[in-house]
């Protein structure tokens, strides 16, 4: 049975690999742009939140870069990467970077597809999320991007 929820019509998503068996999206509407950045281009945080890799600065504006996989509890991205794929944000007027496994491109979805996270297999998920889509059976995660911006806020 083909479940697909996507489609050539709809919202414009940015879609992510967080994992091998796991991918997400945003809204473009809080994307701004899709880059691969060398390693050496991440400046270290002393005694920040573990999933903060660091921050980058990008034209001229500075975005805390988060490891995404390791907030939402899979494997963290390797340290010895020579490059990263990030996912530049603005979250409430405040620049946030996710680095994932790997930027897959732009989806179409429409709103009416989005279904409830509550029946997946990993619950700790759900408070990060929006719902989902389906891409035949495989669920894509729509992140909730302030969600996940209060998480490594500084208090």
């Amino acid at each position: 049975m083909n479940m697909s929820t996507l489609g050539r019509s709809g919202d414009a998503y940015l879609r992510l690999q967080v994992a091998p068996d796991c991918e997400a999206a945003i809204s473009m509407y809080q994307a701004e742009e899709a880059v691969i950045i060398p390693s050496i281009r991440l400046s270290l945080i002393p005694n920040a939140n573990p999933a903060l890799m660091g921050v980058l600065n990008h034209r001229n504006r500075v975005f805390w870069v988060l490891d995404l996989p390791y907030l939402l509890g899979f494997s963290p991205l390797p340290s010895s990467l020579p490059e990263y794929s990030v996912a530049l944000l603005r979250v409430n007027g405040n620049p946030l970077a996710w680095a994932v496994q790997r930027i897959r491109g732009v989806m179409r979805a429409e709103a009416e597809a989005l279904r409830s996270p509550l029946n997946l297999d990993s619950p700790n998920l759900v408070p990060y999320l929006q719902g989902c889509f389906y891409d035949g059976e495989q669920p894509i995660l729509v992140l909730d991007v302030a969600a996940i911006f209060r998480q490594i806020e500084p208090q």
